[in-house]
């Protein structure tokens, strides 16, 4: 059975920083990272590393940056057969990092012609949302939940109240949470899972998942590297508490360095982490 990942895909440049700049100010920094990124595409890419069959759903511009994701994704074992080509460049975030914190600008670029088609979905056993619009999401779940296909959703700061009954699994972080609870009301995912800054995560408000106290070079993609885990465990059939502590090991990895993709080192050491963090 397969996961599929519906989302962006861009290529990330990210500046590393001491202190972000005040207005109208220039600052230096000393170490510039450039490479692939988008939530579904990270995702995508940690579960094709973790042995998992993932498909993404996306699209890439007819460019270099596009032709690099595609070549990314397919050396981490990911299928993208189903990845459409558009007339528009591939998306691009810049980045300042500066320890857990971050600033970002967001090209969408050939993400917007993002679009459902049910084939996309053939042999799908878990459906995962990044960071789509509201009808694209509503059309996944509605097919998801027609075929029994389990869904999940990170939809980090755009929240639509209105789906979050559709979803198995909602991913959300502190802040993200914090923002849309007024907006939630009493509507609620099946389940809901919040990281916790600085590490660790709550699922269903009663097991908590500790951090493993990793030291942070930079927190781009740790939201994406997390759910990676986490429906890792749910493909291997682990309990929930097993699945978080799968995501909190995938999310430390991936803060240890700079980037969405270059703290991972193998299934083997997550499995030691696992072992002897928790």
């Amino acid at each position: 059975m397969t996961v599929c990942l519906c989302g962006n895909i861009n290529q990330d440049i990210i500046f590393s920083l001491d202190r972000f700049p005040a207005f109208h100010e220039k600052v230096i920094s000393h170490f510039y990272y450039i490479g692939q990124g988008g939530s579904a595409a990270n995702t995508a890419w940690w579960l094709g590393m973790l042995g998992i069959d993932a498909r993404i759903i996306g699209c890439v511009g007819r460019d270099r940056a596009g032709e690099d994701a595609i070549n990314e994704l397919r050396g981490a074992g990911v299928d993208t057969s189903m990845l459409a080509l558009s007339c528009r460049r591939t998306g691009i975030a810049t980045i300042m990092s500066c320890g857990q914190d971050k600033r970002m600008i967001k090209v969408n670029g050939a993400n917007e012609d993002l679009a459902f088609r049910k084939e996309d979905y053939e042999g799908a056993s878990h459906i995962h949302l990044s960071s789509v619009g509201h009808d694209f999401a509503y059309k996944v779940l509605e097919h998801a939940n027609r075929n029994d296909i389990r869904a999940s959703w990170d939809p980090s700061e755009r929240v639509y109240p209105d789906l979050v009954e559709m979803v198995d699994f909602l991913f959300l972080n502190e802040d993200d949470l914090r923002r849309s609870e007024a907006l939630l009301g009493e509507r609620m995912a099946r389940n809901i899972v919040v990281t916790r800054n600085g590490g660790g995560c709550t699922i269903n408000h009663d097991i908590e998942v500790p951090t493993l106290g990793r030291n942070v070079a930079d927190t781009t993609g740790a939201g994406d590297a997390f759910d990676a885990g986490f429906i890792y465990g749910l493909e291997s059939c682990l309990g929930l508490e097993d699945c978080g502590r799968w995501g909190v090991a995938c999310s430390s990895l991936n803060v240890s360095t700079v980037g969405a993709r270059d703290g991972f080192l193998s299934k083997e050491e997550l499995e030691k982490m696992i072992d002897e963090g928790f």
